[in-house]
């Protein structure tokens, strides 16, 4: 296994600050959207990773950074209850979190996951688009 510069990964925990982590020397994020986005998070990685973009690229970009550090941001103060709730939802995980925590109510659980649309409708714009590549 060849050596690393470094002898550790530097890693955000926000893929909020992707783009700046990763323009700054980090290495990426430990984050829960790619949870709810694979494919937009590993979309935006892919562009962070080009040694040059086209115009439509560098939108594509800032489009997706964008949509996904508003999902970091409604997400991380919503906590590991909402996360359990929508990704119950979205993928069909256990909706309980880890004891002493309670599942929310639906009601909560809705209004935090209806705040996850606009990540939600890009996760899916991808995924059409994936399925007609392949």
């Amino acid at each position: 296994m060849p050596a690393r510069a470094q002898p550790f990964l530097l890693l955000d925990g926000l893929i909020g600050d992707l783009t700046a982590w990763k323009a700054c020397g980090g290495h990426g994020t430990v984050s829960g959207i790619p949870n709810f986005a694979p494919r937009a998070s590993v979309r935006l990685w892919e562009l962070l990773q080009l040694p040059s973009l086209t115009p439509e690229e560098v939108s594509e970009r800032e489009r997706l950074q964008a949509i996904l550090s508003r999902a970091d941001a409604i997400a991380v103060p919503a906590g590991i209850r909402a996360m359990k709730y929508a990704l119950h939802k979205v993928h069909g995980y256990g909706k309980a979190p880890r004891r002493p925590l309670l599942p929310l109510e639906s009601q909560e659980g809705e209004a935090f996951l209806s705040s996850l649309s606009e990540l939600l409708s890009t996760e899916r714009e991808y995924e059409v688009e994936q399925s007609i590549k392949s």
